[in-house]
């Protein structure tokens, strides 16, 4: 046999080998992987984890890693890559166990952190959830909507209101609040009732007057929305209080807008067109008496005050002045319309 026969088949037996060699580190890769992603490769066992609010992505992984939770620093931030996945963490300690895959990992760790959401006054039922379940990854709307819509708190002030998909718009009071990751949608809308209970437990008590407290809340919500000024609230709720005893129609832009779901437009358009204020709708105060049927909004602590105590004034009407940054009020209709000319320029 030649020689340069021999070195060929030497070399055809070298690079089959080592294709054999490839493949099956290939193979034993693509196993380990597996086993570890699913947790089928790590011995079964539970683990102490201590998280801290501070700890970042890295952070985090170390700690899985040096507590045996995972084996893989590396592929674990692959799969976090490849996933699309954040870990969320809070200061918590909790037992895990060493065998779950990557994705109960995750999940767990959601479970066990907590986030902060601060809910602004004057938010509408519907940006609540949108926060909550978006933002925050709380709950799913779904569910938030049939809670809201159904299910039974006992609060004295809940049992009254009728069932449906705007009972509680007016009641979800505006704080910040800590929550669990994995909080059942129950538990956080009692929460937001309870804050509200406490904090409209004297207005409940000292309530005198003409109007209902489920009144003084949808009144509340229109101030909320009709004006957010500090120092502000008991006189809008004077002007409210005004015609309501005169029998004027209420004439809230802030009403429309909420049943147009107009919000974020209105916000650069600052009026409504003739158009809008024509929409029959039994929330249109430009339509009907009263006040509407339910409240248009969260209000804050001071609406609710301003609103249950309102101030004694001659007014009956107020316009935003952007220049000034307040509310004029008018006893009268002239008045009212030389104050808008002013303002509207």
């Amino acid at each position: 046999m030649k020689k340069s026969t021999i070195i060929s088949m030497l070399l055809g037996v070298a690079v089959f080998g080592l294709l054999v060699f490839l493949v099956f580190n290939r193979f034993n890769v693509d196993q380990s992987w597996n086993e570890e992603v699913s947790g089928t490769g790590r011995s079964e066992g539970i683990v102490m984890l201590s998280l801290s609010s501070s700890d970042d992505t890295d952070g985090v992984i170390r700690k899985l890693y040096d507590a045996g939770v995972i084996t893989n620093r590396g592929w674990f931030r692959d799969f976090l890559s490849d996933t699309n996945q954040q870990l969320r963490t809070a200061n918590a300690e909790f037992e895990i166990a060493t065998n779950l895959s990557y994705n109960a990992i995750i999940e767990t760790l959601r479970q066990n952190a907590t986030v902060s959401v601060t809910i602004p006054e004057g938010f509408e039922n519907r940006q609540i959830i949108d926060r909550l379940v978006d933002e925050f990854g709380i709950g799913t709307r779904e569910r938030f909507e049939d809670v809201i819509a159904n299910h039974e708190f006992d609060f004295d002030f809940v049992r009254s209101l009728p069932l449906g998909a705007d009972r509680l718009e007016g009641y979800l009071f505006p704080d910040t609040y800590v929550f669990y990751g994995n909080e059942s949608e129950e538990n956080v809308i009692a929460r937001m009732l309870g804050v509200f209970d406490m904090r409209t437990q004297e207005i409940r008590e000292n309530l005198t007057g003409d109007l209902d407290f489920h009144e003084v809340v949808i009144l509340a919500s229109i101030i909320e929305r009709e004006s957010g000024i500090e120092g502000e609230a008991s006189i809008v709720s004077s002007v409210f209080r005004n015609r309501l005893r005169e029998g004027m129609r209420l004439e809230s832009c802030a009403t429309v807008v909420y049943f147009l779901q107009i919000r974020d437009q209105f916000q650069e358009q600052r009026y409504l067109t003739y158009e809008q204020i024509q929409v029959e709708h039994p929330y249109n105060t430009y339509l009907h008496a009263g006040l509407p049927p339910g409240a248009i909004a969260n209000p804050g602590l001071a609406s609710l005050e301003g609103a249950a105590n309102p101030a004694e004034t001659g007014y009956f009407f107020f316009v935003w002045n952007a220049a000034q940054g307040r509310h004029i009020f008018s006893r009268t209709l002239a008045e009212h319309e030389a104050a808008s000319a002013i303002a509207f320029g």
